[in-house]
């Protein structure tokens, strides 16, 4: 399946869910754990056949969800555990965000420069204020629009 997948007329086709699946399978998944074992003990050795390959993980990749699939081998590295956090976007009312509309006010000379505190960027703001109102903001999964 996986020179099929090569094809350059079932590349569309990818968008697919069940061709995508069939053309992510990796036939090195299905290798014996003695045989990985044997090739990471080349890597350790540092063998030229050792340098070759490359350590990766086998995980379940038919696991809905998607956050819990790296938990048990932070807890074999001894790492501490990391969450994913989803987050929407912050829209502002009254205020212009684009490049092309932010330029022409700084040329007009209606502000000093790109780092005047009246502009809605990141060089207008001090790291102590963005952060304060992201932190007084919190996250949240719907879209929030900000006055």
């Amino acid at each position: 399946m996986r020179n099929i997948c090569k094809s350059a007329i079932l590349k569309p086709l990818l968008n697919d869910y069940f061709a995508y699946q069939a053309c992510d399978k990796n036939e090195r998944r299905d290798r014996p754990p003695s045989e990985s074992l044997a090739i990471f003990k080349e890597m350790k050795d540092g063998t030229d056949f050792g340098r070759k390959h490359c350590i990766r993980a086998r995980i379940a990749l038919d696991s809905p969800n998607g956050a819990m699939r790296n938990s048990w081998l932070q807890e074999k590295l001894a790492q501490l555990p990391r969450t994913n956090l989803d987050f929407a976007r912050l829209y502002f009312l009254r205020t212009f965000l684009s490049k092309k509309k932010l330029t022409k006010v700084v040329d007009t000379g209606i502000v000093t420069g790109w780092d005047d505190s009246r502009m809605p960027t990141v060089r207008g703001l001090t790291v102590p204020a963005l952060c304060g109102f992201m932190l007084t903001q919190g996250a949240s999964r719907n879209a929030v629009t900000m006055d």
